[in-house]
């Protein structure tokens, strides 16, 4: 009988160290994967590139009736023609506060615009301020900051919203600098 058990341990014995080799294999391997890298890898810092905002300056807009300034971090966004307009153009802000400008020319007047009459009609949203540079409105929650000039015929409308900011600025930074060609 003694020589049945040492048969049998070499059975047990070839099997038992194939799984062991190969679980120190594994182990190995994996250990390997973990390790940092051997050698070396030559960086040199980036040169330091010049961040460049195209929207940090002030903006020109230049038309058939009118010619504009418009503020910084603005840029112009496509408009089109409708209605009795004869010229339009749009701003977009191109940070977060979703602030808009936008300028209108139709052949118009202060006492036949629907735009002003709607305005003085309601009260309990707009709010008329004496302006040297035409009629000014401001929305009461002060969302919206409106002008309307004239000149020969022609109704300029200077518009800067915004869903949760004042546009006092904006809107007058425009209008002042408005030129009729």
């Amino acid at each position: 009988m003694g020589k049945l058990k040492s048969l049998k341990r070499p059975k047990v014995f070839i099997p038992l160290a194939i799984v062991i080799l190969i679980a120190a294999g594994l182990i190995l391997t994996i250990r390997s994967l973990k390790a940092p890298a051997v050698g070396s890898i030559d960086q040199s810092p980036p040169t330091k590139a010049e961040v460049t905002d195209p929207y940090a300056q002030p903006g020109t807009f230049s038309g058939k009736y009118v010619s504009f300034k418009y503020p910084a971090h603005y840029k112009a966004v496509p408009s089109k023609i409708s209605g009795s307009y004869l010229e339009v153009a749009s701003y977009h802000s191109v940070d977060i506060t979703g602030k808009q400008i936008n300028v209108g020319v139709l052949r118009s007047s202060f006492d036949t615009e629907s735009a002003i009459s709607y305005r003085r009609q309601h009260k309990e949203l707009y709010k008329e301020n004496s302006s040297s540079l035409g009629l000014e409105f401001t929305k009461i929650d002060g969302t919206e900051d409106t002008f309307f000039i004239e000149h020969n015929g022609l109704l300029a409308s200077v518009s800067a919203t915004a869903p949760y900011y004042d546009q006092a600025g904006d809107a007058i930074f425009v209008a002042s600098g408005l030129k009729w060609r």
